[in-house]
């Protein structure tokens, strides 16, 4: 028996046909601990660049503070001016 509704039905589907689904029931676990361990690599990669990135700010910093001390105790011999730490 067909019961009908007043909410139109999607295009090609029909009331009498199950959700149909691709893939296995159950999968396989080496696939499934795979994917975990994929996961996984990729986060501790992730935490890896951007401590790297971090320190590369850092020391990209501190050498443009140098370079700026340089060049104000050029110009500033008698240590008038110091703009960086």
């Amino acid at each position: 028996m067909v019961i009908h509704s007043a909410r139109p039905q999607a295009a090609r589907t029909t009331q009498n046909n199950p959700l149909k689904t691709n893939g296995p029931k159950n999968p396989d676990p080496s696939k499934i601990k795979t994917y975990d361990e994929k996961n996984i690599l990729k986060k501790e990669k992730d935490q890896l660049l951007e401590t790297l990135h971090t320190k590369m700010i850092g020391s990209i910093a501190a050498d443009s503070n140098a370079e700026m001390n340089r060049v104000n105790a050029e110009l500033y011999p008698d240590g008038s001016r110091k703009v960086c730490p």
